[in-house]
């Protein structure tokens, strides 16, 4: 019986055909990924819309205007920015 088994257990299986199934699935997930990074990248800029429309008017946004004037303050705001840039560049270079 064990030899059998044996036997039996070492033959490959026959192939079985999926019909596209396979195709259809990897369609779907590359889809819905695509869906899901066009949705971040619109509420990302509905973030950055709002805040460039709203920041001005607030103490925070007229802090950073004053500290801009200065050449020192500026290149404070330059580095910030160029450090979120590239740490959201990288994370997503990285998927």
């Amino acid at each position: 019986m064990a030899e059998n088994l044996d036997m039996l257990l070492s033959r490959p299986l026959p192939e079985t055909p999926d019909n596209g199934f396979s195709g259809r699935v990897t369609a779907q997930i590359v889809l819905q990924q695509l869906r899901r990074d066009r949705f971040k990248t619109e509420i990302y800029t509905g973030l950055i819309v709002l805040g460039v429309l709203v920041l001005p008017f607030t103490p925070l946004g007229q802090m950073l205007a004053r500290s801009a004037e200065t050449a020192t303050g500026m290149a404070l705001i330059g580095l910030t920015a160029g450090a979120v840039f590239t740490f959201f560049t990288l994370k997503t270079a990285r998927r």
